[in-house]
C-alpha cells in the first residue's frame, strides 16, 4: 500500500484494514506489519506493507487493490452546528435550566468535526440538554435580562 506524506501522521490511529481487489468477490482483512522507512521521491509515498491471509490463493503477485483503512473509535461529545452561537470570540450554547421554558448561557468550547457539527471540548457533558434553534431569540433575551 502506498501512502502520501501527509497520511503518515494518521498512521499510528489506524487499526483495521480491508483489501478489494477487482475481479476477486472476496474481502480480505489485513493487517499492518511494516512501515519501509524510506519514502519514494518522485511521488512522495510510503510503503505500507499489509499482511492478508490468502489461503485460498485468488490473490496474485501485481494485482491492484483498494483499501480501505479504519481509526480507532473513541466517543466524542457533538452538537449541531446550530446549537452554538460565537459572541464577541467566544462560543456559547444555551442550556435549559431546572425551570421550565428557561435558559441560561452557557461558555463551551468546541472545534468543527465537519460542516454539521461541533466537537465540545469543554462546558458541556453527556446529558445536557440544549437549545438546537433561534439562538439570536435566546440571545436578546438574555441581554435584555442582563444573564451575560
Amino acid at each position: 500500500m502506498e501512502l502520501y506524506q501527509k497520511e503518515l501522521s494518521v498512521l499510528n490511529t489506524l487499526s483495521h484494514f480491508t483489501v478489494k481487489v477487482k475481479g476477486v468477490d472476496k474481502t480480505y482483512d489485513a493487517k499492518k506489519t511494516l512501515l519501509y522507512p524510506m519514502l519514494n521521491p518522485k511521488e512522495a509515498t510510503a510503503t505500507l506493507r499489509l499482511s492478508v491471509d490468502n489461503k485460498d490463493e485468488l490473490l496474485k503477485p501485481g494485482m491492484y487493490a483498494k483499501v480501505h483503512a479504519m481509526a480507532k473509535m473513541h466517543s466524542r461529545l457533538v452538537i449541531p452546528r446550530t446549537a452554538a452561537m460565537r459572541k464577541n470570540g467566544t462560543w456559547y450554547t444555551f442550556l435549559a435550566t431546572d425551570f421550565k421554558g428557561e435558559y441560561e448561557p452557557l461558555e463551551i468550547k468546541v472545534q468543527p468535526l465537519d460542516n454539521k457539527y461541533f466537537e465540545v471540548l469543554s462546558g458541556l457533558h453527556k446529558g445536557d440538554t440544549i437549545v438546537n434553534n433561534a439562538l439570536f431569540m435566546m440571545d436578546s433575551d438574555a441581554q435584555i435580562n442582563s444573564i451575560y
